[in-house]
């Protein structure tokens, strides 16, 4: 049939159209936008020319003419301006609509390499197998677990002896350890392991039982030979060249020596001495203190300890108790403030100072620092502020004055009598003078001259106060 009819010939695909490009179209037409811009600014600059000449007589008639004709070419110069814009606008969406397109195929043939590598690897996992593993591993963790069971059976006890009898016994042991320690309270604790059980002299320690009669040895225990205690204290004994009974006898003397100043403190609060009053005035507030700094009461070491802290531009603070815990309390309520002072770009309020003060004092009441404070300040609005705290930081405040110390009592009735409000800063500073000295004159713990500060809204003023020297 191909040989009477022949073949026919096949269909080529159209050949594909040629010439510029969307992008290619769309520069040009950008081109052209330019040039017609170009040309309606000229015509601006025309028509400016011809207005000037118009405002002139000589001239006008002609000047109308041309203006007329600039007019008529400018119109048409923005009218096909606008023309090509449509059409530009025309040819850009055309050229995103052919972009949108290719993107569309390409993210077709990625889907399909996904989904070509997805079965491959689908083929490689079974999902029966899976769950077979799961399964298995099910069973393992239940047989090691009866296992363990198995293991941990006990064997050969006693008829009788099963877990309630066990705790029923256990809660008899504890019974006996309450008792013991009941006991040991109330006749005292047993000596040391680390104690001589003979002292020198040929003395023996003192019983559980003896010393239940009595609070404590008296027997003196010397050092060894060649030893004083004000040459060596208790840290910087040589003990590298110390023999073992030295090292003994050297450890029962100052464990005995500290028992003897415990007992003869009695009021930890009174080891150190002091006192401190602090009063308000008529826009202004002051504080004074003794100078006093005693060891065991009864021993005086220095006549220039400072008590009472500047914290603030507004704010005082005087220490009485324990002098180690004072200066420990202080250098950290400082601390607290000056990173107040740097996160607020302000110092802190002297009300807000007393809120600080009982806050650090309960934070330790477990625990609590042997010290009394007594803050002295004047607020942002100029009103005088004292408070004072007890060891757990309860606060309390007066509006007359506060006193504290081992010197209490003498103050608070010299003040009561001194006092009265409308006092100016002198006669602020003369009363708080005249109570100070007039209470620690009759204490033994407290005295030694005392310092006075008045605070205002201008200045700190420090006096310095002579007393009794003995």
């Amino acid at each position: 049939m191909n040989r009477i009819f022949g073949v026919g010939k096949k269909k080529e695909a159209p050949p594909a159209p040629t010439g510029p490009s969307l992008a290619e179209t769309s520069e040009h037409l950008d081109s052209r936008v330019e040039l017609l811009d170009k040309k309606i600014k000229q015509c601006d600059e025309e028509l400016i020319k011809y207005k000037q000449q118009m405002a002139t007589r000589s001239g006008a008639a002609g000047a109308k003419q041309r203006a007329l004709a600039v007019l008529k070419r400018k119109k048409m110069y923005e009218a096909q301006r606008d023309q090509m814009m449509n059409t530009q606008f025309n040819v850009d969406q055309a050229a995103f609509t052919q972009e949108q397109i290719q993107t569309n195929i390409n993210v077709v043939e990625s889907i399909k390499v996904a989904n070509h590598a997805m079965k491959s690897q689908m083929n490689e996992l079974n999902i029966d197998h899976v769950e077979d593993v799961v399964d298995d591993m099910a069973d393992l963790m239940m047989d090691q677990d009866e296992i363990n069971d198995i293991l941990g059976r006990s064997y050969n006890l006693p008829e009788g002896c099963d877990d309630a009898s066990l705790e029923a016994e256990f809660s008899m042991l504890e019974e006996e350890v309450a008792m013991d320690k009941e006991n040991e309270l109330r006749t005292g604790p047993s000596a040391p392991t680390y104690l001589p059980t003979a002292l020198p002299g040929g003395e023996q320690q003192p019983s559980a039982a003896a010393e239940g009669s009595a609070s404590h040895s008296t027997a003196p225990v010397k050092l060894p030979t060649g030893f004083r205690r004000s040459e060596y204290p208790f840290y910087r004994l040589p003990w590298g060249r110390l023999t073992s009974p030295n090292k003994a006898k050297i450890t029962a003397f100052f464990f005995h020596f500290a028992v003897d100043s415990f007992n003869m403190s009695g009021n930890i609060m009174e080891y150190n001495g002091g006192s401190v009053i602090a009063m308000k005035g008529e826009g202004c507030v002051g504080i004074a203190c003794d100078r006093r700094y005693g060891v065991n009461q009864l021993q005086t070491v220095s006549a220039n300890m400072q008590k009472v802290y500047p914290m603030t531009s507004r704010c005082l603070v005087g220490f009485q108790g324990l002098a180690t815990d004072s200066q420990t309390l202080s250098q950290l309520l400082k601390f607290r403030l000056k990173l107040y002072k740097l996160k607020e770009d302000r110092e802190m309020p002297c009300d807000v100072v007393s809120h600080l003060m009982a806050t650090m004092l309960y934070e330790k009441r477990f625990g609590p620092y042997f010290c009394e404070p007594v803050i002295a300040g004047l607020k942002n609005d100029g009103e005088p502020f004292i408070s004072s705290f007890d060891l757990i930081g309860t606060e309390s405040t007066a509006p007359d004055f506060i006193v504290s110390g081992t010197a209490t009592e003498q103050l608070m009735g010299v003040a009561e009598s001194f006092w009265r409000e409308g006092m100016g800063p002198d006669e602020l500073a003369e009363v708080l003078g005249q109570s100070l000295l007039s209470g620690i004159d009759r204490d033994c713990l407290s005295g030694w001259g005392g310092v006075v500060y008045i605070l205002t809204d201008k200045e700190l003023i420090t006096k310095t106060l002579k007393g009794r020297m003995d």
